[in-house]
């Protein structure tokens, strides 16, 4: 198993058919020790990101998770008219 591997363990928990699977990704104390060590590169990313925005970076990110929901509710809605054609 490689180092990246070792780092982190994951299990899927599914909910239901519609909604698909989740991940809950945990993190060993060594993949948080990462984690944390990367953690002001992505503040420096994010930042460098956002002052070429017209809006707050949160509002951009309200639309994203928008668009996340309905992407997921139109995959749904056409899933469940597929399996009922049949």
């Amino acid at each position: 198993m490689d180092s990246a591997r070792r780092s982190y363990s994951m299990y899927a928990d599914v909910a239901s058919a519609a909604s698909g699977p989740r991940y809950h990704l945990v993190l060993t104390a060594k993949g948080q020790r990462v984690a944390n060590r990367g953690w002001p590169a992505v503040v420096a990313a994010f930042e460098r990101v956002e002052r070429h925005l017209e809006r707050p970076a949160g509002d951009h990110l309200q639309a994203l998770l928008e668009l996340r929901e309905a992407v997921r509710l139109a995959l749904a809605e056409a899933t469940q008219a597929t399996s009922s054609t049949r």
